[in-house]
């Protein structure tokens, strides 16, 4: 059996190329048999005729099968340079594929580290934001204690506010009091005026009749200071009007043993000076003043 001279392979039924790599292959035809000897007799022409023609016609066939064979050869020789260009080109697709390849992947490191960082940003945010939420929980705590407050102080001022109206509306109501007062003792001054000027007062002549006078001229109970006033002023007018001399005065804290201010009327019986509630006819004694 031959083989190919090229690429080694094995050339089978005597052909012209390797059906493996399409080299031409030159085989070398078996050393001719020696013809037997021609027999002593003369072969008739026709014999001859058909015999070249024969000849003749496999010659052609072999021409033909010749050509086929050369144009076989020529078109795998022709593809061989074609493949070897393709594989050129794929050779240098891969390479091409290689470095967009490597750059792909220095492009998935990069967002793989790009990833990691922005996970991490992401771990720090979530921590400051569940700081911030106990931050918010805590200060909703804080909000509702203070509302609660707020509340608990709006209803302590409206308290106030409605204690206050209440209050100057009591000072509106003393204010008024106080201003009636003071024109009734304006009024009961101009009076003993009066009277003064028409004759003079004299003292109380003894203690029973000033204690007599007293229980006949005691006052009505009040409730206010400055009724209580007026009610010695009105002592002191009633006084003035039998013609007696008796003064309304008040006594200062240093005075009192209890430290109040009181108002008292106060009477001359000779040199004793005596002092009275304009509203109870009891007589203190205050001694030997004199006039």
């Amino acid at each position: 059996m031959a083989y190919c001279p090229n690429c080694g392979s094995p050339i089978e039924n005597n052909n012209m190329f390797c059906s493996t790599c399409g080299a031409k292959v030159v085989s070398t035809p078996p050393e001719p048999i020696p013809p037997a000897p021609a027999p002593m007799y003369r072969e008739p022409v026709n014999n001859i005729h058909n015999r070249a023609k024969k000849n003749t016609i496999l010659y052609v066939i072999i021409g033909i099968l010749a050509a086929a064979l050369i144009g076989l050869g020529v078109f795998f020789f022709i593809e061989r340079g074609n493949l070897k260009t393709d594989i050129s080109n794929l050779e240098s697709d891969v390479t091409a594929l290689q470095i967009d390849l490597a750059a792909k992947q220095a492009n998935i490191n990069s967002l793989q580290t790009q990833l990691a960082n922005e996970k991490a940003v992401a771990a720090g945010l979530e921590e400051d934001l569940a700081e911030e939420q106990a931050k918010v929980v805590t200060i909703q705590g804080q909000l509702a204690d203070t509302t609660n407050q707020l509340n608990t102080s709006r209803a302590e001022v409206t308290r106030l506010e409605s204690e206050l109206a209440a209050s100057q509306s009591k000072i509106a109501n003393l204010e008024s009091e106080l201003a009636a007062a003071m024109a009734e003792v304006a009024s009961l001054q101009s009076q003993l005026v009066a009277i003064q000027a028409k004759y003079p007062l004299k003292d109380f002549p003894d203690y029973k009749t000033l204690s007599d006078w007293l229980t006949k001229n005691v006052c009505e109970p009040t409730l206010s200071w400055e009724e209580w006033y007026s009610s010695a002023l009105k002592m002191q007018l009633l006084a003035a009007q039998d013609g007696y001399y008796v003064s309304a005065c008040l006594v200062p804290a240093g005075m009192s043993v209890d430290g109040y201010i009181y108002v008292y009327n106060i009477a001359l019986v000779g040199d004793t000076l005596y002092a009275f509630d304009p509203e109870i006819d009891k007589l203190y004694d205050w001694g030997d003043w004199g006039r």
